[in-house]
């Protein structure tokens, strides 16, 4: 079974200034950790009410590699893949 990770999902929630229902019980792995989470509003405050995966990485090397990952998860649209809802950059602690 996965580690789980240091990250506390409530800080997490408060870094994405409230708009994710950040749900207990990450689990990490060789490329970071994931949360799970509903999404309550868009960046522009729209309401949302998605189920989505938090994908976080911990390390500065992964930087481009995750730049790679976002921009062909952004080309790709099937019914049996997940969709990209977005991405950014989070600071905690």
């Amino acid at each position: 079974m996965p580690a789980t990770s240091s990250i506390d999902a409530a800080e997490l929630a408060m870094a994405l200034d409230g708009r994710f229902d950040v749900r207990p019980g990450s689990r990490r792995g060789g490329q970071g950790t994931v949360f799970r989470a509903m999404r309550l509003r868009d960046v522009d405050g729209t309401p949302a009410a998605d189920d989505v995966a938090l994908k976080l990485y911990e390390h500065a090397s992964q930087v481009e590699r995750i730049q790679r990952e976002v921009a062909a998860m952004q080309r790709m649209r099937h019914p049996s893949l997940a969709n990209l809802v977005e991405d950014g950059e989070v600071m905690l602690g």
